[in-house]
Parts: structure tokens; C-alpha cells; sequence
């Protein structure tokens, strides 16, 4: 695999990630506010989070969940970097710290969470906790939507992201994520090979369970590296076309 060229713009993809930081004494408290970062920028985010919100708040099972009774849908509860909120294989402190790192350094890698609950997240967006996974059922008629996944792809989330593509002039996207999640992105895929922006799913052959940790050692060494993959293992990982 050759290396990407250091001075383009890559992307990576991660997942969010089922376990999550609880709240404590040391975790930051922000009113919703543009100043604390509790919006994004990414365009119409927000109205589809909206969106999705409403459709949580009436589906039962999912709003009786103490996560989102105390976060997601609870006006005014506490908010947290995303980067610091997530607390599965990918958000390891040694990966988090490389992560947020980034941004101070002004790095050409820029590195995006896809979120059940959120949509795309940049990993310092202040978000509330929330449980949702992108399987769950939602509570409507609209047969088309009634799974979280169902809602992210018939709203098109995939613009919202192929245009943080278009804007960050992004040469190269790296996809960590799992099958579910990537298959989310299957128009925006086509649209990057029209344009002969490159793309690839890093997939871990045989590594059953140990999947995302796999993924997460490969993030690690990839920022290590500052995207050069011809210090990585590749003999651990398949790097498929997206």
C-alpha cells in the first residue's frame, strides 16, 4: 500500500463507541451555547439531530433509557468533548491524547466520529451522553426510518459529510469503521470514486472479537506516523476499496 502524500488532507473515520465516560465532579458543565462549542458547524447536523431527537423521545424503550432521560433528552444537562465522552477501543488515552493533538498541531489528518446518536461528530463538538446504537428500533409508520441506521441513510447523511470532503480539500479518507456503519456511506463512496478522491475500509481479517482493538492499534500508529502506512503491519490488515 503506498504512503499517503503527508502534505494532502486525509480523513479517518471512527466509530462512536458503546461505552461511555459517566459524568463525575471533574467533568466540564456547559449551558448549549455556540461560545462552548455545544453546536457544529457541519452543515444541517443540527436539523437532522433534531430530527432524530424527536423520533427518541417517542419511541418508549429508547427514551426510558437513564442515558438519554439524563442526557440527550434532558434540556440543559451537562456536556462533554466528544473525544473524552467515548470510552471503547478507539478512545484509549494514549490515542486520545494523539487525537486532540491534532487540532493543536494543525495537522493535514482530520479525524471524524460517526455517532448513532449525533451523525458525524468532530471529536471536540461538547455533546451530551446518550445511548442509542444504530440498530434500534424507532417508533413510526414511516417504514423507511425505523431504524437509526434507516434514518441516517434516507436523510443523507452522506452529503453532510461529503461536503466536510469538498471544504477541507481532503485527498485521502481512511474508514475505521464497522460494516453497519460504513454501509451508511454507500452513496458517498460512489460519489468519491467519480471524483478520484481515494478511499479505503481497513478491515482486519480473522480477528473476530479483537476487531475494533485491531483498529484502534493501527489509528494509533497511524497518527504516530502522521499517515505514513508503510510503517504499519500490513500483513494484520486488508485495506479494501471503499
Amino acid at each position: 500500500m503506498e504512503s499517503t502524500p503527508t502534505e494532502q488532507n486525509i480523513l479517518v473515520l471512527i466509530p462512536c463507541s458503546k461505552r461511555k465516560t459517566l459524568f463525575n465532579r471533574e467533568t466540564e458543565k456547559f449551558l448549549p451555547s455556540k461560545s462552548h462549542g455545544a453546536y457544529s458547524d457541519l452543515p444541517n447536523i443540527e436539523n437532522l439531530r433534531n430530527e432524530l431527537l424527536k423520533l427518541v423521545s417517542n419511541s418508549k424503550e429508547l427514551a426510558e433509557r437513564d442515558e438519554n432521560k439524563n442526557g440527550i433528552l434532558k434540556p440543559g444537562s451537562p456536556y462533554i468533548k466528544a473525544i473524552k465522552l467515548y470510552n471503547g477501543n478507539f478512545y484509549k488515552n494514549e490515542v486520545k491524547k494523539l487525537i486532540e493533538n491534532l487540532s493543536d498541531n494543525r495537522s493535514n489528518i482530520h479525524v471524524l466520529i460517526i455517532s448513532a446518536s449525533y451523525g458525524i461528530a468532530k471529536p471536540d463538538e461538547y455533546l451530551n451522553v446518550y445511548n442509542l446504537r444504530m440498530d434500534d428500533k424507532l417508533n413510526t409508520v414511516n417504514k423507511d426510518l425505523n431504524r437509526v441506521y434507516k434514518f441516517w441513510e434516507k436523510n443523507s447523511l452522506w452529503e453532510t459529510l461529503y461536503n466536510y470532503i469538498e471544504l477541507n480539500n481532503i485527498y485521502f479518507v481512511w474508514s475505521l469503521l464497522p460494516k453497519s456503519y460504513h454501509l451508511i456511506f454507500s452513496s458517498l463512496w460512489d460519489k468519491l470514486k467519480e471524483e478520484c478522491i481515494k478511499c479505503c475500509h481497513v478491515n482486519v481479517p480473522n480477528a473476530g472479537n479483537g476487531t475494533s482493538y485491531k483498529r484502534a492499534e493501527w489509528l494509533k500508529s497511524f497518527l504516530k506516523s502522521n499517515g505514513d502506512v508503510s510503517k504499519i503491519n500490513e500483513l494484520s490488515f486488508n485495506y479494501d476499496p471503499c
